[in-house]
């Protein structure tokens, strides 16, 4: 059976935006609206996400998930109204909030999205993971990394469980030429390269990693590099803190939430990512789309976006000094550097676009009908 128009509900916890937020938003707005309509629900208040889902002139829907009594209800009335085919959740407590609802209120799929690996570590998730295992239909994982983990985890049939990876809008990103204003704003020297890091600011994205690689750094490359934090504060400031603990608040600048990263990309001499776990790296398909060596942690999908030493480099997760002796690397042969960025930009070109994204995404929930 083939359905003319799909009527699609995606469910996802935060409004923020982080890398979960930007697939899901891009996601929707790339759909084909011949075929696709598309609606977003959130569980949180308004935030950047919202402004996003507005601008592109898509349905949002805030359930409040924090009234507790009125949640079912509000949630069962948009089901009811809207006749969704499919609800696709990300992550755990939006799978645990609206599953069994969905399924209870005559929804024909039920999608789990995994972004990444690190619910696979909290006993209380995978619990409920398999709790709602019954009522779910499908899922989907962002790269092979987290698809071979939530099969082992969960004890899911591989047939059920597919990878379909991000993507990127080259032609917003090429858009955007080198950013000198913007160094300027952010204070870097004409001596000095910027290094620069996308990720909200949690424990996991290793943000400590990298300022005690900093602390570490000899004086001789101390002065060579100015570091930029992009992302929400997620920890209260103790990622601030621990820089001014440290003594390197000089050397990094915190930008705090960004609606547009690209120009600060664009700005930017090297990407570094050093996070402790991670699901794909939307992040870093940006970077290199941008045209920066990338500096990232071998966890996750990251593998599998980057061939260590040709398209970028890898390292071990919490490791400082790896930090210093790549930073050094890229530094002392520029030459290299310029090879691995092309080599990464032409990779990413070819595997990660959001076009192949998008068909990947069109041609999984056809075959739901079929």
């Amino acid at each position: 059976m083939t359905k003319s128009k799909i009527n699609i509900l995606h469910v996802i916890n935060l409004c923020e935006i982080g890398g979960a937020e930007s697939l899901v938003a891009a996601l929707a707005e790339k759909l084909d609206k011949q075929r696709f309509n598309v609606s977003i629900a959130t569980l949180t208040a308004d935030g950047p996400l919202k402004e996003r889902i507005r601008e592109a002139g898509l349905n949002h829907h805030k359930l409040n998930l924090s009234n507790i009594r009125e949640f079912p209800r509000k949630f069962a009335r948009l089901v009811r109204e809207q006749r969704f085919d499919i609800v696709q959740t990300h992550g755990a407590r939006a799978e645990c909030a609206v599953t069994f609802l969905a399924k209870v209120l005559g929804v024909p799929f039920v999608i789990s999205t995994f972004h990444g690996e690190h619910g696979f570590d909290n006993r209380i998730k995978v619990w409920a993971g398999k709790i709602c295992k019954p009522c779910i239909t499908s899922w989907v994982a962002i790269s092979n990394s987290v698809r071979n983990r939530a099969i082992s985890t969960l004890n899911l049939s591989p047939e059920k469980v597919h990878t379909i990876y991000g993507g990127i809008d080259f032609a917003y990103i090429d858009a955007y030429a080198s950013n000198d204003d913007l160094r300027n704003e952010l204070g870097v020297k004409t001596n000095e390269k910027l290094v620069v890091t996308v990720a909200n600011l949690r424990p996991v994205k290793g943000h400590k990693t990298i300022l005690h690689a900093i602390s570490n750094l000899p004086e001789r490359l101390k002065w060579q590099l100015k570091f930029c934090f992009i992302g929400a504060d997620q920890c209260d400031g103790d990622i601030v803190r621990t820089a001014e603990e440290l003594d390197v608040i000089d050397r990094v600048v915190f930008t705090g939430f960004q609606k547009d990263i690209v120009p600060y990309l664009k700005a930017s001499d090297i990407f570094l990512l050093a996070s402790k776990s991670e699901g794909f790296g939307l992040s870093v398909l940006e970077a290199m789309a941008a045209g920066l060596p990338i500096i990232a942690t071998r966890v996750g999908g990251i593998s599998e976006i980057i061939d260590d030493g040709v398209t970028g480099l890898l390292i071990k997760p919490e490791t400082p000094q790896a930090i210093v002796d790549k930073l050094d690397q890229l530094l002392e042969n520029p030459r290299f550097s310029e090879r691995i960025s092309e080599a990464a930009l032409h990779h990413v070109r070819q595997k990660f676009s959001i076009e192949k994204m998008v068909q990947d995404y069109s041609k999984f929930y056809q075959e739901l009908f079929e």
